[in-house]
């Protein structure tokens, strides 16, 4: 995974949409935490998924924040279609799985730099009704924030 030279020790770091202003700003994932635990654990399948976080940080389908759960109101969720997804490593690339995007949850809190905390990613349904979104998004999340309505 590529990361900016400015990165905090410890993190890769990646440019995105910011989920306020729609401006660029940063997000961070942790090599010694989520990453470093998928490589131990043998969770390729999740390493490879971490490639898709730029593409789907800098161009979502959809961003919410509040993700209805005790303590994540503040927190985001970033959802997406990337040009495809890696198996096996990194130099195959194939179709992302039909009927599914890619969802980001991110800290609402962000770090002493100012970047968000990338958390947790996976695939989940896609919403019928509104292509690039998560299927149940409106009772899933709390207020979209893009793209605005």
């Amino acid at each position: 995974m590529d990361s900016d030279p400015k990165a905090p020790p410890g993190f890769h770091q990646f440019e995105g949409r910011c989920p306020e202003s729609g401006a660029t700003c940063y997000f961070v994932v942790a090599k010694d935490g989520l990453l470093k635990e998928f490589h131990e654990t043998g969770n390729r399948r999740k390493l490879l998924e971490a490639y898709l976080l730029p593409e789907v940080l800098r161009e979502p389908v959809g961003i919410w924040q509040d993700l209805k759960r005790p303590g994540q109101e503040q927190a985001y969720c970033y959802a997406g279609k990337p040009s495809g997804r890696y198996i096996k490593d990194t130099t195959i690339h194939v179709p992302c799985p039909p009927k599914q995007v890619f969802v980001v949850y991110v800290s609402g809190l962000r770090l002493k730099d100012g970047q968000l905390k990338v958390v947790k990613w996976t695939w989940v349904e896609e919403a019928p009704d509104h292509p690039g979104f998560p299927i149940d998004h409106t009772s899933r999340f709390g207020l979209r924030l893009w793209p605005q309505d």
